[in-house]
């Protein structure tokens, strides 16, 4: 499935590539991730999109760039936060994990998800 498939005159901007891309089967969302992100790094909401699918994948090496690019460029996004927390947990990154999860947290106070990650390192070191 081309990202481009579809538009007759004008290939599709940088949000309507994000929808195609997320609507995509499992498959091939990597690809089209890839490719938008290539089109269009800054497109907010595809870095995150692709740094979880490829830390769900057991791809953490090649998740972080990709959450850490999705924090700066959505510092008010606790969802990137959150994900980066999440890898850096597991990578034994501590400190790492418990700041992101704490930026996490003070963005979406009202997520028990977030504020148990958050309760879980600070209680147990990790």
């Amino acid at each position: 499935m081309a990202l481009a498939a579809g538009c007759s005159r004008q290939a599709p901007g940088p949000e309507a590539l994000l929808a195609a891309a997320r609507a995509a089967p499992p498959a091939e969302r990597e690809a089209l991730y890839a490719e938008l992100l290539r089109r269009a790094p800054r497109t907010p909401g595809a870095s995150l999109d692709l740094g979880e699918l490829l830390y769900a994948a057991g791809r953490p090496m090649e998740a972080e760039p990709l959450l850490r690019h999705a924090v700066a460029l959505t510092p008010r996004d606790p969802r990137a936060h959150a994900a980066l927390g999440a890898l850096l947990r597991f990578k034994g990154d501590v400190d790492g994990a418990v700041a992101a999860l704490r930026a996490a947290a003070e963005l979406a106070p009202e997520d028990a998800s977030i504020r148990a990650a958050l309760e879980q390192m600070t209680e147990s070191g990790g």
